[in-house]
């Protein structure tokens, strides 16, 4: 087994077979456990994997500069090709558990706050600080829907 220290990447399961984050680390980083003979996402062929070009070279820009301390995760993704503020965001609050994280841009959370646009939408939220990623998270959840089970009688 080898071990390589690389930022935690979150693309399709058919994708990521070649990884599996085992612990983090404060600085944003993982260590990622791959089997013998794997690469680290900065080197490793990924369009093999059916990884299209640009995401390719975004999991590389992340895969070298995250390690070695150029990018830091969180809002410091946002310089990188192909990482925009609502991937800035998801990453706070899913990988670095910020309770305050609020990807304001998403679709789902605008409609379920009734349409509203991204800005109107992140002035609404500053009312839930500091704890707008767990409003989040229950606005995704709310806009699922529900699931209809059956009820047999047994006579």
């Amino acid at each position: 087994m080898v071990i390589c220290r690389c930022p935690v990447l979150t693309v399709s399961t058919r994708q990521t077979s070649f990884v599996s984050p085992i612990a983090h680390h404060s600085t944003g980083t993982a260590c990622l456990l791959f089997s013998a003979g794997a690469q680290c996402p900065a080197t490793a062929p990924l369009e093999r994997a059916g990884v299209m070009p640009a995401r390719t070279e975004t999991i590389r820009a992340l895969a070298r500069g995250v390690p070695d301390g150029t990018l830091t995760i969180g809002p410091g993704l946002r310089p990188v090709r192909g990482i925009g503020e609502w991937t800035a965001q998801y990453v706070a609050m899913r990988a670095l558990r910020d309770p305050d994280a609020f990807p304001s841009s998403d679709l789902v959370l605008r409609r379920a706050a009734g349409g509203l646009s991204p800005r109107a939408l992140e002035s609404r939220a500053e009312a839930w600080r500091p704890w707008r990623a767990y409003a989040a998270m229950l606005l995704w959840r709310m806009s699922q829907p529900v699931k209809m089970t059956s009820v047999t009688s047994s006579s």
